[in-house]
């Protein structure tokens, strides 16, 4: 989820994607480890779901494509190995895990999800 704290609007979005959607993405996993992180380096939560990368600087909305890239390219470069599939949604935007989990299972293995 890729945040800004441009406005409090904004942090309260990603604190409710944290507080819905985003908190049963653990469930059924079998380590129990976060699959959701809020992408910011100024937010106030526990680091156990921010991804706070060194060179990223919040310059508002307009400014979250360039984020975006450096996300994708920290990810490639980062975790290509260890992740079959990655999704980016914003703040605003509520994920349908089920439907996102029955979707995937179509081309992969639930072993690999």
């Amino acid at each position: 989820v890729l945040t800004t704290t441009a406005t409090q609007k904004h942090i309260d979005d990603a604190m409710a994607s944290l507080k819905t959607w985003a908190a049963n993405a653990t469930k059924g996993l079998k380590d129990g480890s976060p699959r959701v992180f809020l992408v910011g380096r100024e937010l106030e939560v526990s680091d156990d779901f921010v991804l706070r990368l060194a060179a990223d600087v919040d310059l508002g909305y307009l400014y979250n494509p360039i984020r975006a890239f450096y996300l994708w390219n920290y990810l490639a470069k980062n975790h290509l190995d260890n992740c079959r599939w990655f999704a980016k949604v914003d703040a605003d935007t509520y994920v349908n895990l089920p439907t996102l989990s029955e979707r995937l299972r179509r081309y992969f293995e639930p072993d690999e999800l």
